[in-house]
């Protein structure tokens, strides 16, 4: 996956940031098969990652988003994984037809 991983942040322009496998991305698992699937970085921090992961229509309620592991992502988003190496500030739009958008939004890390 690394490879992949840097492939892609060099397409993006992005330093190759990384993740820890065992840091927690936050996702909100009742909406995961709903597509596009929504992704953003914020800065890590306190054993997270900085991702936030979400299919369809975002929702600010508390319960949104729950906690889990980076090494279990695979069993919901397998096609998310590639771009977890990409620096805090970006956002993510895919589909599973191939639909890709990724930007760079420096208001989610000032």
């Amino acid at each position: 996956m690394n490879k992949e991983q840097k492939l892609l942040c060099e397409k993006y322009s992005s330093e190759y940031y990384g993740i820890d496998l065992e840091g927690k991305v936050g996702i909100a698992l009742q909406t995961i098969k709903t597509e596009p699937l929504h992704a953003v970085r914020y800065l890590d921090e306190k054993g997270t990652t900085g991702w936030y992961i979400w299919g369809g229509e975002f929702n600010d309620e508390p319960e949104f988003f729950q906690p889990l592991c980076v090494v279990h992502l695979h069993k919901y988003c397998p096609h998310i994984l590639k771009y977890l190496a990409l620096k805090p500030g970006y956002r993510i739009m895919i589909d599973r037809k191939g639909f890709e958008d990724v930007w760079f939004d420096n208001e989610l890390i000032s």
